[in-house]
């Protein structure tokens, strides 16, 4: 990688060294890692975890598809939360961490490398979203089994509430951020949203009505994330319009990558 793309490995991985998601590491396992630029031109820390993944046993999803906000009752008040960085919120066991190692390039070798590992679920691990749905879920059970009345949807780090009575809603959701808390996980104040109208995994919820969000599907794939992003709204899509599997398969082939980790 240039000399910029060098600069920029450097202040992401110091970055999640102060933020305490790595540490450093004597680990035999070492993973490529890469950096991309985003729309607003910050740089993105990515790694390739393809070979690690082809060690790891598949859990396989826990959830056959998206809750159907559909299901509330009109006019219920509804509180969503998001959930603040979910994967670096989940510690990996110990005797994990030597997998998830990585080297930091230094220009002409000058001197050693360094090497990290992850202490966190890292990002592209397969079993990493299983995970952090196990994490969110038992922080979310004491709530279910002290409020039965109250409706819970919770998909990934997406958590909804909805209950006749905005008394009872309160009460669940104060008692929910602090058994995340305790759980290790915070949620996105920003992104929290009470009221009879919010949105909730790409849909709109009005007292009386549920429609899709609109957005915009770009169909030229170049890279790998592109082919991630591409699915997974298509993905999204068949919870709105028939999509068969067949014609998903030959998508899924994109996900399978090539000799570049992009």
């Amino acid at each position: 990688i240039d000399r910029g793309k060098k600069a920029a490995v450097r202040q992401l991985v110091q970055r999640e060294l102060d933020a305490g998601h790595i540490e450093p590491s004597t680990s035999p396992w070492n993973t490529p890692v890469f950096v991309i630029k985003k729309k607003l031109g910050a740089w993105r820390l990515l790694r390739d975890l393809r070979a690690v993944n082809a060690c790891i046993q598949d859990m396989g999803p826990l959830q056959a598809g998206l809750p159907s906000p559909a299901m509330i009752p009109p006019d219920y008040p509804i509180v969503v939360i998001d959930i603040r960085d979910c994967f670096f919120s989940v510690l990996l066991h110990e005797e994990d961490r030597v997998r998830f190692a990585f080297t930091v390039p230094e220009p002409n070798n000058q001197h050693p490398c360094a090497r990290y590992q992850w202490k966190v679920l890292p990002q592209g691990m397969k079993n990493s979203p299983v995970l952090c749905q196990i994490a969110v879920a038992a922080a979310i059970c004491p709530i279910r089994e002290n409020f039965p009345t109250v409706i819970i949807f919770h998909y990934m780090d997406d958590v909804l509430l909805a209950s006749n009575q905005e008394e009872l809603l309160e009460k669940a959701r104060v008692q929910l951020i602090v058994s995340l808390e305790r759980h290790g996980l915070h949620i996105e104040p920003r992104k929290t949203q009470v009221g009879r109208a919010v949105k909730y995994l790409g849909t709109q919820l009005r007292p009386r009505s549920v429609t899709a969000q609109s957005f915009e599907i770009r169909t030229t794939v170049t890279t790998l994330h592109e082919a991630q992003k591409l699915i997974g709204q298509l993905l999204w899509l068949r919870n709105f319009i028939p999509i068969s599997e067949a014609e998903m398969t030959t998508l899924y082939q994109l996900l399978k990558g090539g000799d570049s980790p992009l």
